[in-house]
């Protein structure tokens, strides 16, 4: 993990629009009269991750909080449990994910098997070389 005066800001500026985003959908749901608790679980998760990803230094914790965000993502996108629509979306969407997910993976095992490192700095350092 890195930390600098810019990715201080992003974290800050990310948790301000998740606490946006939780205030404009609240009253949604509560016009809705749904249980939300599992939906703001998945909200601070994907927070959580998105936090994790702005300072990140690694090809491995990269995927890891990407994914984590992805997952939180796709239940996201299947919450409301009555809607055919929101469920297909939910489906291609993991589906999509998953396709990208295999891609990325991928592209990260020939980084490392070409330049034998995943961290960001080394990776810089290697290609300036």
């Amino acid at each position: 993990m890195i930390s600098n005066n810019f990715i201080w800001y992003s974290k800050i500026f990310i948790t301000l629009l998740a606490l946006f985003y939780i205030m404009m959908i609240a009253p949604y749901f509560r016009l809705l009269k749904a249980v939300t608790f599992e939906i703001y679980v998945l909200i601070l998760s994907t927070l959580l991750a998105s936090l994790v990803l702005v300072g990140v230094n690694d090809f491995l914790m990269f995927y890891l909080a990407f994914e984590l965000q992805s997952y939180s993502m796709y239940l996201l996108a299947a919450s409301k449990k009555d809607s055919l629509q929101s469920l297909e979306a939910g489906l291609k969407y993991f589906i999509q994910g998953s396709v990208c997910s295999g891609f990325l993976l991928l592209g990260i095992s020939f980084v490392y098997g070409i330049l034998g490192t995943l961290n960001f700095s080394e990776l810089r350092c290697s290609y300036n070389a």
